[in-house]
């Protein structure tokens, strides 16, 4: 499965709270008395505590599921112990066909006391031979999504050391095919350190060392602990896993760092919707699933009484917190693109020559690709529009590329003229442009489609077929409002200079686009945006001189440009095209149809309509453009 493939609830804020730390508490007036809290803090997602024998009921599943929240089940017996399979296997269908998706087993391995007889000795190994079994059993299960047992950050033995283990381990024993359907769990927790601690992985921090952290350096515990995880992931497997989130936030009084200050109820309130406000504004990566705030509720007897946001009567505990959450904005996460966000460029080092014997092939994040081809296309001086325009155009040429490539097994694109000009200077202009379009692709029926633009047309585009062979039906022919009477370049798609005279009238990006791609969509994280061409219709001032002359009823003419189709109807309903270009001896543009007869005549091409009044000899006419204005 892609990431994108992985089950999600509806309108996923990636708000997530864990319920009560115990399986005692899944009783209807349980779910009665937090239900309006759960909704009015936003959240999508509820991780809960069972064993095998005290299981979540179905009720209580069902409840969650329609209030739109994703369950998150967490089979955690004491110790870890054999697990009967068939027990389990029964129990999980009956979960999955409840509606949960997501179950681990087991509850940090990494901890001395969660194993009656502690041996860090092969730790991983022991504890894969009741995992493996576990993972099999889930794994068979139809719906079910199994996780990777979440860690304890740090641990007493440390958790990246383990996850790398059980990984290999994996793959050693040949269940690989685990990691067709498999999560990570993960618990990142804050503690009182940044929400930037230890950003930017281990290619950041190589200094941060198990249990040792020299001063000015930066270690996996903490927020960002996510980015390490992945890292690790991609480095075993080559791509990432969905983390789907068991227990994180901040804990009351934690002390963590003793260069940060304590935690406290002001603190956690600020850095929860701060943490919330980074999911739902899409500032986390797409594998980052969910948060699971620790802790709803629990008893005043319970060890974690400090951490619980309410009194299992529903009174909150952490009331700054609560309210803050409930007054913050509610935001859908941005959807994961379903395409790659990596690019392969085969790197000429000869300008305008497709491949040479020293070319190399490099790999890029799309997004940063895209930085170095929008100053060489279209350069930094445009409108703000046409640049934004041209970046989502690039980008959708650039996707098809991903998933037909240009060159083969080499690469998806070159980095000359052939594909799309790039170089690995940026500027700031048009990095914003390709940032304010971030993951927009264009579509059409549904897939990423190739994009075509060039320099500048001569007032029309072209067909895709009058240029290549192939009809391509958002490439169509339209008036362009560029001011040049000669083509540069292929002249299928986008126009370059018309989208910057687009752009001067104060046309918007999407306009743009719907304007030179006919029935063109772009799916964007949030939604699919269809503009229709009615908000970008132009009209185009033309001018006919007619001159008559004796002979056949013979209508000929130029217009400024060859290819132009033009049709000519009579008043009895006969029609009849011909292009520009057709008849030479008239001049570039020239055309000549035969009249049937007398009568008045329509004749049409682009946006312009003329009536032509015909008797029994023939007419030349000449049409010249004057500048095309913006329909109102």
């Amino acid at each position: 499965m892609k990431i994108h493939e992985y089950p999600r609830p509806p309108g996923d804020t990636g708000i997530g709270l864990h319920w009560f730390p115990d399986a005692h508490h899944y009783r209807p007036n349980d779910l009665a008395a937090f239900a309006p809290e759960l909704s009015a803090l936003g959240v999508s997602w509820l991780a809960m505590v069972s064993d095998l024998d005290h299981t979540v009921p179905e009720r209580f599943i069902r409840g969650l599921r329609e209030l739109g929240i994703e369950p998150i089940v967490r089979i955690c017996p004491p110790k870890v112990v054999y697990l009967d399979p068939e027990r389990l296997r029964e129990l999980c269908r009956r979960y999955a066909s409840w509606g949960v998706h997501y179950i681990h087993v087991y509850r940090e391995p990494n901890m001395r006391d969660t194993w009656a007889q502690w041996d860090p000795r092969a730790l991983p190994e022991r504890f894969m031979t009741y995992l493996l079994p576990c993972l099999e059993t889930l794994y068979s299960i139809q719906g079910l999504i199994p996780l990777l047992t979440p860690l304890a950050p740090g641990g007493d033995y440390d958790d990246l050391r383990f996850l790398s283990w059980c990984l290999d381990i994996i793959i050693r024993l040949g269940h690989d095919y685990l990691f067709d359907k498999l999560a990570i769990g993960i618990q990142n927790y804050a503690f009182n350190k940044s929400l930037t601690w230890g950003e930017g992985g281990p290619v950041r921090w190589p200094c941060a060392q198990p249990y040792y952290t020299p001063p000015g350096c930066e270690d996996h515990v903490g927020f960002r602990l996510f980015e390490w995880y992945d890292a690790l992931v991609r480095k075993r497997i080559g791509r990432s896993l969905p983390l789907i989130c068991c227990e994180n936030g901040l804990l009351i009084g934690n002390v963590e760092h003793p260069d940060f200050p304590p935690v406290d109820a002001g603190l956690h309130a600020v850095r929860t919707v701060e943490i919330c406000r980074l999911t739902m504004e899409g500032h986390l990566p797409d594998y980052l699933f969910n948060n699971a705030f620790w802790l709803l509720a629990c008893e005043a007897d319970h060890p974690a009484v400090a951490d619980r946001w309410y009194t299992p009567g529903g009174e909150p505990t952490l009331p700054l917190t609560v309210k803050a959450l409930k007054e913050a904005e509610k935001l859908p996460r941005p959807m994961p693109s379903p395409w790659p966000q990596e690019i392969t460029m085969l790197l000429s080092p000869v300008p305008d020559q497709v491949q040479a014997e020293d070319d190399k092939v490099i790999t890029l994040p799309l997004e940063e690709y895209l930085k170095g081809v929008l100053p060489k296309e279209l350069g930094t001086e445009a409108p703000k529009e046409a640049l934004k325009a041209m970046a989502v155009a690039a980008r959708g040429y650039a996707v098809a590329a991903i998933l037909g490539p240009r060159h083969g097994h080499h690469a998806a694109v070159c980095n000359t003229r052939h594909c799309q000009v790039w170089s690995p200077n940026h500027h700031p202009v048009t990095d914003q442009a390709v940032e304010d379009t971030k993951g927009r692709v264009p579509i059409y029926g549904g897939r990423p489609v190739a994009t075509y633009y060039f320099g500048h047309c001569d007032g029309h585009t072209r067909n895709s077929e009058d240029v290549w062979r192939q009809a391509l039906p958002y490439c169509r022919s339209v008036p362009c409002l560029c001011g040049y009477e000669s083509l540069y370049g292929h002249g299928v798609g986008l126009c370059q200079r018309g989208a910057v005279e687009m752009a001067r009238r104060g046309v918007t990006w999407p306009q743009i686009l719907a304007h030179y791609y006919t029935g063109l969509a772009v799916w964007s994280p949030r939604s699919v945006i269809t503009p229709t061409l009615s908000e970008v219709s132009l009209a185009s001032r033309w001018e006919m001189d007619v001159e008559r002359h004796p002979g056949p009823p013979v209508i000929a003419g130029r217009l400024p440009s060859p290819g132009i189709t033009i049709t000519m109807a009579d008043e009895w309903g006969n029609a009849i095209q011909t292009a520009s270009g057709s008849k030479a001896q008239h001049g570039e543009g020239g055309f000549e149809v035969m009249a049937w007869g007398a009568g008045c005549y329509t004749i049409t091409f682009l946006d312009a309509a003329f009536q032509l009044k015909m008797d029994q000899q023939g007419v030349f006419l000449t049409f010249r453009r004057q500048a095309p204005i913006l329909r109102p």
